[in-house]
């Protein structure tokens, strides 16, 4: 069997790059922008449009739009909103598409998606909720323990890539920094510092010094299991002793993924990073493909106490997103052994804006992936040939958000997001 260092350098020595950033100016970034939201405004479901942060690295950076749209699509369609089918394929200033937010979650947004840097540009100024710094501290760390999730399988899943975007890498390397920072905000904890000045340095000089940076890239890259480890133990760590989620012991549960992989949850005591991280390499390479009488499939591990996160959302959630939840954990959902009442509240309430936001997306024709999720794409494999019975109860759903459930609110006097009860009612305010 290969070591875990033969096999990482075959992976390397496979890869072939593609889609390399091109050098352009900031301002042609404004004007990109400006012409993107003209279109937008013959959209009369359209009410704002926001920019999350600024773009600093001219053909390296993206802009990233929040488009605030009212909770139902009348005249307009899904790909009315896309920057892909206004640009084309491989656009400068929008490689990814933009967030798509329905009125009612935006007042609430910074509960399931952290963006503290959100600068209106276009339409109606709407409020957003505001939080003390503790219970940011607890909506950060519940985001950070599943953008770990989505990284460490990403790590993965780039390792036996025979073919990679140097841009996505980039944005890739890129985002596990911010989490990164987002850790060292929340818990005042440096981690891997060298590998953060590492990544700023090559995405800020890299049309200066052409020489070797695919080989710094690569480099970068052949890191990320090491640093990954690292973030993912500690956060686990972090859980416990702050008394936040402690999840029962010896308990392993397992995730089907959407390409035939696992995801096992488990107590990962004892554990080093360097073995947590030859795991990661060793990703079933010789048996990449699932077989249907058994879990001979791709697997990555992670912590019991991420596991328990998920399946605190499956138990306690109601909509799209809980289903997907319910039905991706095959065996049974991670025990709690103790949860503290304030992280469990923000959780609830977490889901709770996920699960309106996903029903809106499916419920609109919107490809559902989280926040900035391509609009364009077929729709989700869950998406797909509904059951008319299922589309009974969505005309249903729309029955009462639509007729009765106006009613009711407005004899409240505001708009309720959540269903978990009276106490944790959500009102949505515009300016």
């Amino acid at each position: 069997m290969n070591s875990p260092t033969n096999i990482k350098e075959n992976r390397l020595n496979r890869i072939q790059w593609s889609k390399e950033p091109y050098l352009t100016t900031l301002e042609d970034y404004g004007v990109a922008r400006n012409r993107f939201v003209q279109h937008l405004t013959k959209r009369p479901e359209l009410i704002a449009v926001y920019q999350h942060g600024e773009p600093t690295l001219p053909g390296i950076s993206d802009l990233d739009l929040v488009l605030v749209l009212e909770d139902r699509l009348t005249e307009s369609r899904p790909q009315d909103f896309s920057a892909l089918m206004f640009f084309g394929e491989d656009h400068f200033a929008f490689p990814n598409e933009p967030a798509i937010v329905p009125k009612t979650v935006f007042y609430h947004l910074q509960e399931a998606f952290p963006l503290p840097r959100l600068k209106a540009i276009h339409g109606t100024k709407l409020m957003q909720e505001t939080y003390t710094q503790e219970e940011k501290s607890l909506l950060y760390t519940s985001h950070t323990i599943g953008q770990l999730s989505f990284y460490w399988l990403g790590c993965a899943r780039r390792l036996v890539a025979s073919m990679l975007s140097i841009r996505s890498t980039l944005t890739f390397l890129n985002g596990i920094v911010h989490n990164l920072k987002t850790i060292h905000a929340v818990t005042g904890k440096n981690l891997a510092q060298s590998f953060i000045e590492k990544v700023d340095s090559l995405r800020r000089n890299w049309f200066n010094e052409t020489s070797n940076r695919i080989e710094c890239l690569e480099t970068l890259l052949n890191e990320v299991p090491e640093v990954l480890a690292i973030a993912i133990l500690f956060m686990d760590q972090y859980l416990a002793d702050q008394r936040l989620l402690i999840p029962t012991r010896d308990v392993t549960a397992r995730v089907k993924t959407s390409d035939g992989g696992a995801i096992v949850y488990k107590s990962l005591s004892g554990i080093s990073v360097a073995e947590l991280a030859s795991m990661i390499r060793r990703w079933n390479f010789k048996n990449p493909l699932r077989t249907k009488t058994s879990w001979r499939c791709p697997v990555v591990m992670l912590p019991g106490s991420f596991g328990a996160q998920l399946g605190y959302y499956a138990a306690e959630g109601k909509g799209v997103m809980t289903k997907i939840l319910r039905s991706d954990f095959q065996d049974h959902f991670p025990m709690i052994q103790e949860i503290d009442p304030c992280y469990s509240y923000w959780l609830k309430r977490r889901i709770a804006v996920m699960d309106y936001h996903a029903s809106f997306l499916v419920d609109n024709g919107f490809r559902f992936g989280g926040l900035f999720s391509t609009v364009t794409d077929p729709p989700h494999r869950r998406q797909v040939n509904k059951p008319i019975v299922h589309r009974l109860k969505r005309n249903m759903a729309c029955l009462v958000v639509e007729v009765i459930r106006p009613l009711w609110i407005a004899s409240r006097g505001g708009l309720a997001l959540n269903s978990f009860g009276a106490d944790d009612a959500y009102h949505a305010q515009v300016e």
